[in-house]
């Protein structure tokens, strides 16, 4: 029995083998001209069109996640399935279509190839959107410099063009903006610049804003820097009159005693002092300390400004007690931060031409009056001082 099996199996042995090989071919012919249906997931990116409908309903919309594509699947036959690419399919999302109530828009996805011989999944597709108002405004952009310039300069002025931007977007971040701003960096500069600044949104709290779902009438702004040459000056008080008899200046002090000025080099150059003139601190028939209060702008040369502009005024103390009380005459002139020993008996002609320290002029009348007299005046003073004790003497005996 076995070796009946034994050749039934082992004759004919290369028929069989050949008749293996064709049943194999045979096989791979069939499976291909065949051809079956198979099934494949393919994604694009969605396209949202019709957007205007939204703006002009004052509306915008995001897309929460970020996310614009779809995946979806695909049959066909495994002929034309093997041919497709995600680039053959299109999703379009029609805002025409939005459902405000559930805040998504249906997506409809074509083939643009193979169409009528592709079947897609009858899945529904939809684009989640949050929706909410649009807020339009105008803001004034603030020019600013950062850094240091070259030693001997500062930053006279700036100017941005253009000047005002219009923003509009969600109003939930068109609200929070506060002030706009475009800064230009002057670091080691000693001339005019101009730089091209992409401006800045900043909230009350004084943080950065981010534009990313602003529509900005500009994209960038140009900063215009004037530079200025820098010099710092001392001041000279020049006083008119002459005090009360019996009384003398003991000091005069005034806050600063130097000034910080700004302007063309051309300009600063011939600049040594600023000087507050006659007429301005009279202290004709004073018996007591005065302080007068002088808004030094209306003493600056032409073309030339102060670097503070809210440093404006100057006080100027003059400080008066009776002849021989106290320190003898020999009055100090100074600022709270560096106290200056000077003859305030100086003509006003000595005083504007010191660089050193600041000389007042004091008994003086219009500040023109001499060396000589005023100590014949001091003279004059202490003979009568003398005369009046010699009487209350003679009274008491």
């Amino acid at each position: 029995m076995i070796n009946k099996i034994k050749r039934s199996l082992t004759a004919n042995i290369g028929l069989k083998a050949a008749a293996c090989v064709l049943s194999f071919f045979l096989w791979l012919v069939i499976v291909n001209v065949d051809d079956p249906n198979t099934t494949k997931t393919f994604t694009a990116s969605v396209n949202v069109v019709n957007e205007e409908t939204l703006l002009e309903q004052g509306k915008y919309y995001t897309v929460p996640d970020g996310n614009y594509t779809i995946s979806f699947r695909v049959t066909a036959k495994r002929s034309i399935i093997e041919k497709l690419s995600n680039s053959d399919f299109t999703a379009t999302a029609d805002m025409n279509y939005l459902d405000i109530n559930q805040s998504r828009v249906p997506i409809e996805i074509t083939a643009n190839t193979y169409a009528s011989s592709i079947t897609l999944s009858a899945k529904a597709y939809y684009l989640t959107v949050e929706v909410g108002d649009i807020q339009s405004n105008n803001f004034v952009i603030q020019g600013n410099t950062k850094g240091k310039p070259a030693s001997g300069c500062t930053v006279k002025s700036v100017q941005v063009t253009p000047n005002v931007i219009s923003v509009s977007g969600p109003d939930s971040i068109v609200s929070t903006i506060e002030k706009v701003k475009a800064v230009a960096d002057v670091t080691g500069f000693n001339g005019d610049i101009s730089e091209t600044v992409v401006p800045t949104f900043y909230d009350a709290a004084g943080n950065e804003i981010d534009t990313t779902q602003l529509n900005l009438s500009v994209a960038s702004v140009t900063v215009s820097v004037d530079m200025a040459s820098t010099k710092t000056v001392p001041l000279v008080v020049e006083t008119t009159g002459s005090v009360a008899n019996g009384y003398e200046v003991k000091s005069i002090t005034y806050n600063p005693n130097s000034i910080s000025i700004m302007g063309e080099s051309a300009d600063t150059a011939g600049v040594n002092n600023i000087i507050i003139p006659v007429g301005v601190v009279d202290i004709s028939n004073l018996s007591e300390t005065a302080e007068f209060v002088v808004d030094i702008t209306a003493y600056l040369p032409n073309g030339v400004s102060l670097i503070d502009a809210d440093q404006t005024q100057i006080t100027i103390t003059v400080n008066i007690g009776k002849v021989g009380e106290g320190t003898a005459n020999s009055g100090v002139v100074s600022n709270e931060a560096n106290n200056n020993i000077a003859n305030p008996f100086a003509t006003n002609a000595e005083a504007t031409n010191s660089s050193d320290s600041t000389n007042i002029s004091s008994n003086s009348t219009s500040g023109s009056t001499s060396q000589n007299e005023t100590a014949d005046t001091v003279t004059s003073h202490a003979s009568a001082s003398n005369k009046h004790d010699e009487k209350t003497k003679n009274d008491d005996n």
